[in-house]
């Protein structure tokens, strides 16, 4: 779904970009066929191909990430540079891009060859646009190669480019991480640093950019790690972080700092009225209750049983912080809230009889069902037994 919504804000975008650049004819390389090549107004981007509708597309989305990724780490470099994008049948990519830069007379020339030019393959290949993006040249004569940024580095900055993903991504991390399927930032780290078929997970890839990049020399971080500076193998620990991450004097208190930052993303809005299936989720858990006995309590069990003083108590807590929850979200979520939270107050009063819990836990019930079906609109496969597209 976030690879579509990308796809539609290109395309939503292509046809102005259409009358503002130069079409003519030209060659990726010297060769006997002589494809047609799209130049940028700017003149930092060009585009060869057969097709003008793909190639303004692939225009658009190369200058939109490189403007979005200058947006958030800094501009890759203050040399003259170039940056060109191969669409077949002229790219020599079939299976999966592939990525060139090099030095020549003083112009850095970044070049992305991709086996495909449609809408959703384009967003999909975004990691690969920001890694020749933030590829470091070395050289300054004809052929020099570059140091390339850390594959799980490119698909987190991917990652950060549009504020859906972000919203995505940290609701999932924080459900991960309250199920325990996290584990600690070392060990995440570890996991996304592995040398294995290319394939990050985009939601650990993602939440640790996003963490970094909220610190106030964040930016410096990425920049340090994509330049290969942690004199560690080019791996990132715990203890390497600390320098770039005030307030932590080891790697200990960077874990419980981490731990902190995901905990506060359930109150964070990055798009207003946006709602994941992981908050869904996780606005349905409120209901669910331990008690004093160690015994776990269902909505059910809460809406037709007895309830001791505790539990009344965490419910009444719960109430507040549950309405608190819907802000920023759109309707449907936040009706589903306030229904949540009305049976939450019904669970806390004493006074409230079994046969009104019933028709308030009825109310809320039916108002999840509701937004976890326009949690299905927004992010398709998230509630029929399949992840999203959280694997690049």
């Amino acid at each position: 779904m976030r690879n579509k919504c990308a796809a539609v804000v290109t395309l939503a975008l292509l046809l102005a970009l259409h009358g503002s650049c130069s079409l003519s004819h030209d060659s990726p390389e010297d060769g006997v066929v002589s494809f047609k090549m799209m130049r940028s107004t700017s003149g930092s981007w060009e585009v060869f191909g057969t097709n003008d509708l793909e190639m303004a597309g692939a225009l658009r989305w190369a200058e939109e990430t490189a403007r979005s990724v200058a947006r958030i780490i800094g501009a890759a470099d203050s040399n003259a540079a170039v940056g060109k994008i191969v669409l077949p049948p002229a790219s020599v990519a079939t299976e999966t891009p592939v990525c060139r830069i090099v030095v020549t007379n003083g112009i850095i020339v970044r070049r992305l060859d991709l086996p495909s030019a449609d809408m959703l393959s384009l967003a999909r290949n975004t990691p690969y646009l920001c890694r020749i993006l933030m590829e470091n040249p070395v050289g300054s004569g004809g052929g020099g190669t570059g140091l390339v940024a850390p594959e799980w580095l490119c698909v987190g900055i991917a990652q950060n480019l549009y504020s859906a993903n972000k919203a995505w991504n940290t609701s999932e991390m924080l459900q991960r991480w309250r199920d325990g399927r996290a584990g600690s930032l070392r060990r995440l780290l570890d996991t996304v640093q592995k040398v294995g078929d290319g394939r990050h997970d985009a939601v650990y890839c993602g939440t640790i950019v996003t963490w970094i990049l909220s610190w106030p020399r964040g930016k410096e971080c990425v920049r340090a790690i994509a330049r290969g500076e942690t004199g560690e193998g080019g791996r990132v620990s715990p203890e390497w972080l600390l320098q770039w991450r005030d307030g932590c004097g080891s790697a200990s208190d960077l874990d419980e700092a981490w731990d902190r930052w995901v905990l506060s993303q359930r109150r964070l809005v990055y798009e207003v009225g946006l709602v994941t299936p992981a908050l869904v989720r996780e606005l349905e858990m409120e209901m669910y209750f331990w008690g004093s006995d160690g015994r776990a309590l269902t909505a059910s069990d809460l809406a037709s049983g007895s309830i001791d003083g505790t539990v009344r108590a965490a419910a009444a807590a719960r109430s507040m912080t549950t309405r608190l929850l819907a802000a920023g979200r759109d309707v449907v979520f936040q009706e589903a809230a306030s229904a949540v939270a009305d049976f939450l107050d019904a669970v806390a009063d004493p006074k409230i009889s079994i046969k009104r819990r019933r028709e308030q836990l009825s109310k809320a019930e039916r108002a999840i069902r509701a937004a976890k079906r326009r949690a299905d609109e927004l992010w398709p496969r998230a509630f029929d037994g399949h992840e999203a597209e959280d694997i690049w």
